[in-house]
């Protein structure tokens, strides 16, 4: 079984069916079932509160699945924003997006600048990597869109096929899940 998780491009955004998403792909090369956990717009802090939630139930229904994160944006960020048990939770994505909540902007403008997320990008890394090892749980790392260093491969983002919005399409999923494979064969 593999289990992954990232953002719009691990989702399948803008497909017209989003099993042809590379996950899927990935599944059907390698013969595994998939729980593709990817969710569009979302954080790096939310790729790795969801995955822990999630590997959580794996390894007490007494499964180890592999593991593949594609990460996302760095400059985004998620707040539990709702109430005190942190039930609700908000990706900031872009400080262009309209209804973003105006603590949103004062992070953006206070808070973020390539060295601090950086720096809690390496942190996520990390923490989750440690927990994942803790756990007996073979995983993988992928950068989508920002190139941050060691311990992490990097997915061949430029030149592919992109709809309107800028994900990439059919063909261009299909080159990510060859290019994820050839990584986690070797």
């Amino acid at each position: 079984m593999i289990y992954t998780n990232g953002c719009s491009w691990t989702f399948g955004s803008e497909l017209a069916d989003v099993r042809q998403a590379w996950p899927y792909l990935l599944g059907t090369a390698l013969g595994a079932t998939v729980d593709n956990q990817a969710e569009p717009g979302t954080s790096n802090g939310s790729i790795v509160r969801r995955t822990v939630r999630d590997i959580n139930e794996y390894v007490r229904r007494g499964l180890r699945p592999t593991v593949i994160i594609a990460w996302t944006q760095l400059h985004r960020f998620e707040l539990p924003i709702g109430n005190s048990h942190g039930q609700y939770y908000y990706n900031f994505v872009s400080p262009k997006d309209t209804d973003v909540p105006p603590v949103g902007l004062e992070i953006w403008q206070n808070w973020s600048d390539d060295v601090t997320d950086r720096e809690r990008f390496e942190l996520y890394k990390q923490l989750l990597g440690a927990y994942l090892a803790q756990n007996q749980i073979e995983y993988y790392f992928f950068n989508t869109f920002n190139s941050v260093g060691p311990n992490s491969f990097e997915l061949v983002t430029q030149g592919l096929e992109q709809g309107p919005y800028r994900h990439p399409l059919e063909q261009a999923q299909s080159k990510i899940s060859k290019h994820v494979l050839t990584k986690i064969n070797s």
